[in-house]
């Protein structure tokens, strides 16, 4: 157990600059009771808030996993290019002739992925064509559209990071695998991660984007 605080803003007196901002449209927000404590927190604060439900033992160990965690930071410069953490997955072939009913020469990304020598692109290309055929979802032109433009927008982030954008959802999958077969219960998304529809067909959320008509850029 480690501690945190929800930092909208960074001091106690700034929070009528918060709400000010909340406030900016003329439209009624709950600021004060749902934000009263969301800035950046002393050690000291902390401990009193802490305190109603805790004994100091309890909040000095919660302390100590905090600062262990804090000394395993390594910090770097984001003028680097982003790198995106890989897991290993399967090895799928240069081939998407096996879906031989579906007319790619329409998903020119996605044609280009299933022969990619980017082992992360074929895996993410294969595995969310194959959860479309396994749910029925195929023959709905909606759902390789969207595919094809998320595809397009991992291709352009990528190149401008220099990184493989696509092993980001694989190295999701991979963790939220993990949580399921461990026995514990992963949530059916939250944010901006429920509009993906590679998401749902990797199995990270559990919301269809396009039912719910969910747009990908939010």
């Amino acid at each position: 157990m480690v501690v945190g605080t929800d930092a909208h803003y960074l001091k106690k007196e700034d929070r009528y600059v918060h709400k000010s901002y909340l406030n900016s449209k003329q439209e009624e927000r709950e600021v004060d009771d749902f934000y009263e404590y969301a800035y950046m927190q002393s050690p000291e604060e902390v401990r009193e808030h802490l305190s109603a439900s805790m004994s100091d033992r309890d909040i000095d160990w919660i302390f100590e996993n905090s600062l262990e965690v804090k000394n395993k930071i390594d910090f770097y410069s984001l003028e680097k290019h982003q790198h995106i953490p890989e897991v290993r997955v399967k090895e799928y072939s240069k081939d998407c002739w096996k879906y031989i009913h579906i007319n790619f020469d329409e998903y020119p990304i996605l044609k280009q992925l299933f022969i990619s020598d980017n082992v992360q692109e074929r895996y993410w290309v294969n595995e969310c064509v194959d959860a479309l055929i396994l749910k029925g979802l195929i023959d709905d032109k909606r759902y390789l559209d969207r595919l094809e433009e998320e595809a397009r927008v991992k291709r352009v982030i990528g190149e401008k990071l220099e990184t493989c954008m696509f092993a980001y959802p694989n190295t999701l999958q991979h963790y939220i695998d993990l949580f399921w077969r461990c026995g514990s219960t992963v949530g059916a998304g939250r944010g901006s991660a429920c509009s993906g529809l590679n998401h749902y067909l990797l199995g990270v959320t559990q919301l269809d984007p396009i039912k719910w008509n969910l747009p990908f850029w939010r």
